[in-house]
């Protein structure tokens, strides 16, 4: 079961977008893990080999690769157990069980648990020295084992930064990995050094360079990582919170600048457009190829940044810094902040209602909110950022309607919070959820519910109009 395991998962993309387990290196766990006949461990290292197995057994049975009889629960207990044994014991094994360990509790909706085994992954992959960029040269030879295993200390410290980002950005708590810390070379042979499993991939793509282009999307979630650690520095941080109206509205005006570099640094047949509207192309697009699918999550992450950066322009003359003293050519930013900030959530939540009326009305099967979606938020992510990005895109609304009840667009913007709570009913329909994933999405459905109806009472109020309409 096993092996047939380890054929199915490097076979698929997840492998790429979720690059945990090294091919031959991982063969040489498993070969460790099994090589005593009884049920007892010989060695350390030989509890951390099974500890690692059976942490990749618990995610297997969660990636819908194949029917197996695997108990993905039973399996990360019984890691759990052999982890603990070794207190805190670093090795690379160690560091793979744990993002493993992470996976299947994101997987299972145990959001605090994954947390802490993150918290655990970040400070094991410093232990290991994977913050620190090794000059390795693995463009024309084949590595060595030794060499193999510094790359892939490397590259797991890369999932860990990504996931770092967007739980910062999202939970408002401040990064474990900081760029001063860190240091944050990109390797230039990481595309060298996919090329040899990328052939497997060739039926994925439907014509298209799909190998090519999970490995770019790596690359840019590197990219958009730093991005989300400097937007939480200047905009979310304790320091930011003091900052002066005019050094805001620069620090949006820069982080703004950088963003953009970002979207045009990406080829343009995935590259996220500006905005979206009902009668947009984009949401032509059926999402049953990867490459589809690479384009609108990259689209959805887009459309979050602008929201993220510029709905913060609402902190300005209510900080007690600068209401009056604003310079010139910052009046601008402020004025359009709002305007881009609400464009992007109602681009956000006008791409997630079209995919997530398609979902209960056709029955799809390839639909971007499933939370397990191989190319979701590249396998890096938690899966509630699937449910994150509607959410923040009904509180931005929210806010607007509070403030401007009366505008001609509120009425549209009330509608699209009631869209919001539709995309989120939709998600669990797509798979068997847990009951902790369960519970989590009735929340969020409340919550939204809750600001559907609080905007409609806002609006009534400022037009003396009857909304009911809206909320039915």
């Amino acid at each position: 079961m096993t092996e047939a395991f380890c054929d199915i998962f490097f076979e698929t993309s997840f492998s790429l977008l979720f690059p945990v387990l090294d091919k031959l290196l991982f063969a040489q766990t498993v070969s460790l893990a099994y090589q005593s006949a009884d049920d007892v461990p010989s060695s350390p290292a030989h509890v951390l080999a099974r500890a690692c197995v059976l942490a990749a057994l618990s995610v297997a049975s969660r990636l819908d690769l194949r029917a197996t009889p695997i108990d993905a629960d039973i399996c990360a207990a019984k890691a759990k157990s052999l982890l603990q044994h070794m207190n805190g014991y670093e090795s690379l094994i160690s560091l793979q069980t744990i993002l493993l360990l992470q996976r299947h509790e994101t997987f299972t909706g145990r959001w605090q648990d994954a947390e802490a085994f993150h918290s655990l992954a970040c400070r094991m992959v410093c232990g290991l020295g994977g913050h620190i960029h090794s000059q390795l040269n693995l463009q024309n030879k084949e590595p060595s084992p030794i060499e193999r295993e510094s790359h892939l200390i490397r590259t797991l410290f890369w999932v860990c930064y990504i996931l770092d980002k967007d739980m910062s950005l999202r939970s408002g708590r401040p990064p474990l990995l900081c760029e001063e810390i860190c240091d944050l070379i990109q390797e230039e042979n990481i595309r060298k050094w996919h090329s040899a499993q990328l052939e497997p991939y060739d039926n994925l793509g439907s014509g298209d360079d799909i190998c090519g282009e999970l490995v770019s999307h790596a690359t840019w979630k590197l990219s958009l990582g730093r991005l989300k650690e400097t937007t939480y520095r200047l905009l979310y941080s304790a320091h930011a919170i003091k900052s002066t109206d005019s050094e805001h509205l620069l620090h949006i005006r820069q982080l703004d600048a950088e963003l953009e570099l970002w979207r045009s640094s990406i080829p343009t047949s995935l590259r996220p457009i500006l905005s979206v509207s009902p009668s947009c192309s984009l949401l032509a697009v059926e999402p049953s190829t990867p490459h589809s699918m690479l384009r609108l999550n990259l689209q959805l992450e887009y459309h979050y940044m602008m929201t993220a950066i510029h709905a913060t322009v609402r902190r300005c003359r209510n900080n007690g810094g600068e209401p009056h003293n604003i310079p010139d050519d910052l009046h601008s930013v402020l004025h359009s902040s709002t305007d881009l900030s609400l464009e992007a959530s109602r681009s956000t939540l006008l791409i997630l209602k079209k995919f997530a009326t398609t979902q209960l009305t056709e029955g799809s099967q390839y639909v971007l909110l499933h939370p397990r979606n191989h190319f979701h938020n590249d396998a890096n992510d938690s899966d509630s950022h699937s449910i994150f990005f509607p959410v923040v895109a009904a509180m931005s609304l929210f806010t607007n309607i509070l403030v401007h009840p009366a505008e001609v667009e509120t009425p549209s913007d009330a509608d699209l919070l009631v869209s919001a709570a539709v995309i989120l009913q939709a998600i669990p329909t797509t798979y068997a959820p847990s009951q902790n994933e369960s519970e989590y999405v009735d929340q969020m459905i409340k919550f939204v519910h809750e600001l559907a109806r609080l905007g409609a009472l806002a609006i009534a109020k400022a037009t003396k109009h009857d909304m009911a309409p809206v909320l039915s």
